[in-house]
């Protein structure tokens, strides 16, 4: 018998630092993050915990503003628009995924079609990782 459903993608989401103090980007991080939990079915968002690293990612997570991210790959799409819109609520805010060492910055704003673009490029990396 075939499983024909999707493995989760993992990632690594950063904030990029605005002219904030480490508290004010945890308690960032922390809004973000219920954001992500809230609006997104399945979605798993975590702290990391100094030294770990997260299953499916490259190098480790342990910097204030980071959240590991596990999504199912027909989410990837509200994720960027979450993060997208996030950002651009306040001047300076920015945001980064990580899958498999390949960092990709998400623009405040992005379009349906940069949307589709950043999707379809996190769910090839996730497949390349996880066939390797």
């Amino acid at each position: 018998m075939e499983n024909n459903q999707a493995l989760p993608i993992n990632l690594i989401l950063t904030i990029s630092p605005d002219e904030t103090d480490q508290l004010e980007r945890d308690e960032q991080t922390r809004s973000l993050r219920s954001l992500i939990e809230d609006q997104i079915d399945g979605a798993e968002a975590e702290l990391p915990k100094p030294g770990e690293t997260p299953a499916g990612t490259r190098g480790a997570a342990t910097e204030v503003g980071e959240l590991l991210v596990k999504i199912l790959p027909e989410s990837v799409k509200g994720l960027l628009g979450i993060v997208s819109a996030w950002t651009g609520r306040a001047a300076g805010r920015g945001a980064k995924i990580k899958v498999d060492g390949i960092e990709l910055e998400i623009p405040a704003k992005m379009t349906p079609d940069e949307m589709e673009a950043m999707a379809i490029r996190l769910y090839a990396l996730q497949n390349n990782n996880s066939q390797n």
